[in-house]
């Protein structure tokens, strides 16, 4: 049961409602009758006892005693009629009342701005900070459809399970592109890549080090550079390509790759630190030529951490016609193969997309 209230906050009359356990209402019961009762005893005795003293009649008994503690019987009839009247106004303001007010607690809740400070939820634990988020979410966004609700919590674990898998990452990418230019070398294919990346970080400003500028796999070739360095330059200026350094990738392959059976990863790392800010966008344009075998056909370009838009421009010199095939976040690429030139294939993607999001090309050869 609750029981409400009427009290003066900040100069104004509110209503509160409190809520009253079975044990609470019980002994708020058992008060009132008490308080009834020992009110009109009291008034009853007061009463009695006038008649005889107005005729000067002797009092014997409880009579007695109450005129020689008359004082003490007040006492006692003042504090059954307060109690009597607090509880008893609890009960009638709770009828007459919370018929018009049963929401008045949650709008209180929004007064105070509780419901709407993050210190309220970090109480709270992780399992039930999701139940109010995705029961928030249904009502307010997908008119209590619980499917579409379900299919929207799939994609925000996407989303989580992307940043996840890079737990120190500081930045973004306000937009990344690759201009590609293949050339059939008969012995192998080599590929011109300039790759524009827009870096921004999740705070005011980061100091980054080791800058990953890309991660690449191939299959080695004997006699021959699989990947060279063109050059660097990061917001304008020509940075010296000594400051970049080769690993070996320690990643797993994934899937296509490892049906592409590429036997070496590298992963090129800027030696040097960067400030990256996120008002204005950090510029690194990262030029590059890899060579692959013939039987090379498939050339992958992902994202590594989330990018807000994504795209490819690959063309190739003779022979081939060209397959582009996008995958990312809801497949919303716009794919645009050249129809009168087959041998050139752009793909945006312009909506954000996620950790292995991105574009495949196959090199497609003409009869």
């Amino acid at each position: 049961m609750i029981v409400g209230v009427i009290m003066q906050k900040n100069g104004k009359w509110v209503y509160k409602k409190y809520n009253l356990g079975k044990v609470g209402l019980v002994f708020s019961i058992i008060s009132l009758i008490l308080s009834i009762i020992c009110m009109f005893f009291c008034i009853y005795l007061e009463n009695t006892v006038a008649i005889p003293v107005a005729t000067e009649e002797e009092l014997t008994g409880i009579y007695k005693f109450y005129a020689n503690n008359a004082s003490l019987f007040n006492l006692l009839k003042e504090c059954a009629t307060i109690v009597t009247s607090i509880i008893g106004a609890s009960f009638i303001v709770e009828l007459a009342f919370e018929p018009k007010n049963k929401n008045m607690i949650y709008t209180d809740f929004f007064e105070q701005e509780l419901i709407c400070n993050s210190k309220f939820y970090s109480t709270l634990a992780p399992e039930y900070r999701n139940d109010v988020l995705n029961a928030l979410e249904r009502i307010d966004y997908f008119n209590n459809n619980a499917i579409v609700s379900e299919m929207y919590s799939n994609i925000r674990k996407r989303l989580n399970d992307s940043i996840s898998k890079f737990p120190n990452s500081k930045y973004y990418l306000e937009q990344c592109s690759y201009k590609v230019t293949c050339y059939d070398k008969n012995t192998h294919f080599e590929k011109r890549v300039v790759r524009t990346m827009e870096f921004k970080s999740y705070s005011k400003e980061e100091t980054i080090n080791n800058l990953c500028l890309g991660e690449y796999r191939s299959i080695k070739i004997d006699d021959l550079d699989a990947f060279t360095i063109e050059s660097l330059h990061i917001d304008g200026d020509n940075i010296d390509i000594s400051k970049i350094d080769c690993i070996d990738s320690q990643d797993d392959p994934d899937v296509l790759e490892a049906q592409a059976k590429y036997t070496t990863g590298k992963k090129y790392v800027y030696k040097e630190s960067i400030r990256i800010k996120n008002d204005t966008s950090t510029v690194v344009v990262f030029e590059y030529i890899s060579r692959t075998q013939k039987n090379d056909i498939h050339s992958t370009f992902r994202v590594a951490t989330p990018c807000k838009k994504f795209s490819v421009d690959f063309s190739i010199d003779k022979n081939y016609t060209l397959i582009p095939i996008a995958f990312g976040f809801c497949d919303r690429a716009i794919q645009s193969p050249n129809s009168s030139n087959e041998k050139e294939a752009c793909v945006l993607f312009n909506d954000w997309v996620f950790k292995d999001d991105g574009v495949v090309i196959i090199l497609n050869k003409n009869k």
